[in-house]
């Protein structure tokens, strides 16, 4: 897991989402430098280039601020039962034909945007709207 992907997680999970991020990289192309701070990184620093006062007066920063929850682009889609694919989705992952087991309601997919990869690409996970399950 490269650390894109490890800050994608942290905020896209609830119970950590408010902790703030730095991302030291060895990397400070403004396209890297966007691709975090679009993740919901709160800072930015160039290893090479950062001296360890600034380092620290950075860190000193984030954490003095209030969190700001920023929204990540997530995407909840439903799925045709009878598209392409489908039932053979559902069978494998045992979908039910997208179904909530609790309360058979439309499940949905819900894609979040993997910034990790140089081509669009997404983690998913099918839940339910109506129960939250």
């Amino acid at each position: 897991m490269d650390g894109y992907k490890v800050l994608q997680v942290v905020k896209t999970d609830p119970k950590m989402s408010g902790i703030p991020v730095l991302v030291f990289s060895a990397k400070g192309q403004p396209e890297e430098v966007e691709k975090a701070l679009g993740l919901g990184a709160a800072g930015y620093i160039v290893k090479a280039t950062t001296k360890i006062n600034e380092v620290i007066d950075k860190m000193k920063a984030v954490i003095s601020q209030r969190p700001v929850q920023q929204e990540l682009k997530h995407y909840n889609v439903g799925i045709r039962a009878d598209g392409h694919d489908a039932k053979k989705l559902s069978a494998d992952f045992k979908l039910g034909d997208f179904k909530c087991p609790s309360c058979g309601g439309e499940m949905l997919l819900e894609l979040i945007p993997d910034f990790s990869h140089d081509t669009p690409w997404f983690s998913g996970k099918f839940f339910c709207p109506h129960c939250s399950k």
